[in-house]
């Protein structure tokens, strides 16, 4: 596997609006470990993008949810925004829908592909650390140690979301690139938080398997990968898929035809058509 998921990418109009995710240099990212959280390292951090919306309470009412603008707060010390997805209510019980960003990514790129969601739903988006104007989930150069303290900062959040938002089921988890190693990590180590996972272009680390929790009810995984992935060969898609199985957990790959390491429009209707079926009422 590559060292660095610090990659530069020419995405179609639908990707670029999933994620965002910024142009990075070839420089390693600043070195910190995966239990403290790293400070901007860039001048060019603006506070559109260094920090996210916040509300002090976090709450979300009927007048902020009705407007433009993204509604944020921090819980169980991560910070987050919230919308609404389908012309939801905020009191009325809706599915959860959690999207975990690339590295290096701006969190808030993942709002316009949702925005094509064919249901009602709240979305959840959780920033990773904030370093040069972008975010990231870890920078421990192994993955597995980094997706898990990931994976252990996120499971508070959506617990206390979930207690505090009339919730449908429990959340689905989204994550795309170094996202989807954190949806993985999630999966093994807080089987009870969430109740499927849907990687994309991202793979699971061998050895997180060794961090995998005894649940009752295991999430189903629905992974999406493109064969022509430079970043993460298919072949480890396949890999992953197989060692969840052999876990316990049911879990499938889509593939996709000529599809590098940024997926495609057919590949994000297939995503968002998946997350729709597997919502459990």
């Amino acid at each position: 596997m590559p060292q660095s998921w610090c990659h530069r990418t020419v995405l179609p109009a639908l990707v670029v609006s999933l994620m965002a995710a910024t142009a990075c240099s070839e420089r390693p990212a600043p070195a910190a470990t995966s239990s403290t959280q790293p400070t901007p390292t860039s001048p060019e951090a603006s506070p559109s993008t260094a920090t996210p919306p916040v509300a002090s309470s976090g709450e979300v009412t009927a007048a902020t949810a009705a407007t433009s603008e993204p509604v944020g707060g921090e819980l169980a010390g991560v910070h987050y925004v919230e919308r609404l997805l389908g012309g939801a209510r905020p009191d009325e019980p809706l599915p959860m829908i959690v999207t975990l960003h690339p590295m290096g990514a701006d969190p808030l790129g993942a709002e316009a592909l949702f925005a094509r969601y064919p249901g009602k739903a709240r979305l959840i988006i959780p920033y990773g650390h904030p370093s040069g104007g972008a975010y990231f989930w870890y920078f421990d150069k192994d993955r597995a140690r980094g997706a898990r303290a990931a994976a252990d900062r996120l499971a508070p959040l959506l617990a206390a979301l979930t207690a505090a938002r009339p919730t449908v089921g429990k959340p689905l988890v989204m994550g795309l690139s170094q996202g989807a190693v954190v949806a993985y990590a999630m999966a093994l180590a807080h089987p009870e938080s969430v109740s499927a996972i849907f990687p994309v272009s991202g793979v699971l680390p061998p050895t997180l398997l060794s961090h995998s929790q005894a649940s009752a009810e295991l999430p189903v995984v629905h992974a999406f990968h493109g064969v022509a992935d430079p970043v993460f060969p298919v072949a480890l898609a396949r890999e992953s898929v197989a060692e969840m199985r052999a876990a316990g957990f049911h879990a499938d790959l889509r593939e996709y035809a000529n599809v590098t390491h940024m997926p495609d429009e057919a590949e994000m209707r297939d995503l968002l058509s998946a997350m729709a079926g597997a919502v459990r009422f």
